[in-house]
């Protein structure tokens, strides 16, 4: 039986959520976090279309860049006061 309406399902882009947090414990100082570098550590499938959004669960003391598509507005203000190179992509 055929579906009736329309779903935008098929338009959805999946996203990765990560943590501040999570980024403390799987990147040391000096690395950057990006889909790149999530995808060579084998957090993702290299296949992923994903994009990656931060999000401020948790403290972050480590110096490192992060390159993402979206941040909580909450995850900005803990990386503005943590001195932490971020940029949106």
């Amino acid at each position: 039986m055929p579906i009736r309406g329309f779903s935008r399902k098929r338009f959805e882009k999946p996203v990765v959520c990560l943590n501040l947090d999570q980024v403390h414990t799987l990147f040391s100082d000096g690395e950057t976090v990006s889909i790149s570098s999530l995808i060579e550590k084998k957090i993702i499938s290299k296949n992923s279309k994903a994009t990656l959004k931060i999000l401020s669960k948790g403290e972050i003391d480590r110096k490192v860049s992060i390159e993402a598509n979206s941040f909580s507005k909450q995850a900005l203000k803990k990386l503005e006061k943590n001195s932490v190179p971020y940029k949106i992509v």
